[in-house]
């Protein structure tokens, strides 16, 4: 079976966070429309997928993509 590209870039990530032994993880960008959200649900998705507590926060205050 073969990991889909969107995939193995999560878990490289994902990899990389475990490895520094990061507890939070801030992802940012210069302009709307780069994928922050995409990137940090997928890395929330992961998390929970490996039995962690997570928690994901949205603080762009002018266009938030989660409603409460």
């Amino acid at each position: 079976m073969e990991i889909p590209p969107l995939n193995r870039e999560i878990e490289q990530v994902y990899a990389g966070v475990l490895a520094k032994g990061a507890r939070a993880v801030a992802v940012t960008s210069a302009g709307p429309g780069e994928g922050v959200t995409s990137v940090a649900s997928a890395l929330a998705q992961r998390s929970l997928l490996a039995g962690q507590s997570t928690l994901l926060v949205d603080l762009n205050l002018n266009n938030p993509s989660f409603s409460g």
